[in-house]
């Protein structure tokens, strides 16, 4: 309650160009930044806006991601700015700009082009483990091909960082699908998985999900069930 006063305050004063700071020290203000983003939309004063567009497209976009729509020059204009953030050398906006990506995604008439872009073009871990998991959640046909045939070596790990490597975002992703095709392409990694154990507890979770939905076909259950039955067999063949 006591922050909707606020931002209401904020909006009238702004709107009235009546502000007792600066709107370099406003912008500055941690406090402020909720704010701001909460009022963005209903500010009249078309002269802050600006400023903020102009010292600030961190917020700005942010803000303006609160529409119910956008015009086609606007997405064209935040897609130009996300992608050249997540290039940057820093990880922190790295992070911020993926957070600004899970509100932008659904203004996007094709966000698989856009994420498998992200893909195909950039190295740094956390950023394609992001897309990876983004896509899955698409759930189209295009997305399950994409996954399926994906791989990419030159993803640079960042130091220190507990992030998973991209095989488990895989494997993750692909568990929203229910198709056989899909199913079997888990279960021919969880044989492959099974004596190596490098990402076999994200194999589990993937059909943890499907199972949780109802949608393990009998073929598979009985191919896993022979597996776990028959841990070995893999390795007597061999």
């Amino acid at each position: 309650m006591m922050e909707y006063f606020a931002t209401y305050q904020l909006i009238s004063k702004i709107n009235a160009n009546n502000l007792e700071i600066s709107h370099e020290k406003l912008l500055k203000s941690f406090r402020s930044k909720d704010l701001l983003v909460q009022g963005f939309l209903k500010f009249e004063n078309e002269e802050f806006q600006e400023y903020v567009k102009n010292n600030n497209l961190f917020l700005y976009i942010e803000s303006i991601l609160l529409n119910l729509t956008l015009q086609e020059e606007e997405i064209n204009f935040i897609r130009k700015f996300i992608l050249s953030k997540l290039k940057s050398d820093y990880f922190d906006i790295r992070m911020i700009t993926l957070g600004l990506c899970d509100k932008f995604m659904r203004f996007l008439p094709n966000p698989e082009e856009f994420l498998v872009k992200i893909i195909n073009e950039f190295k740094n871990q956390e950023v394609i483990n992001w897309a990876i998991q983004r896509l899955g959640e698409c759930k189209t046909e295009t997305a399950k091909e994409f996954l399926l045939q994906f791989e990419k070596t030159d993803i640079i790990p960042q130091p220190n960082q507990i992030m998973g490597f991209y095989q488990d975002f895989v494997v993750l992703s692909l568990s929203n699908f229910d198709d056989q095709e899909t199913q079997d392409f888990l279960i021919n990694l969880l044989e492959e998985e099974w004596h190596g154990v490098s990402f076999l507890n994200s194999i589990i979770m993937a059909f943890s999900q499907i199972l949780k939905r109802d949608c393990l076909t009998e073929e598979s259950f009985e191919r896993i069930f022979g597996i776990f039955e028959n841990p070995n067999v893999k390795e007597d063949i061999d």
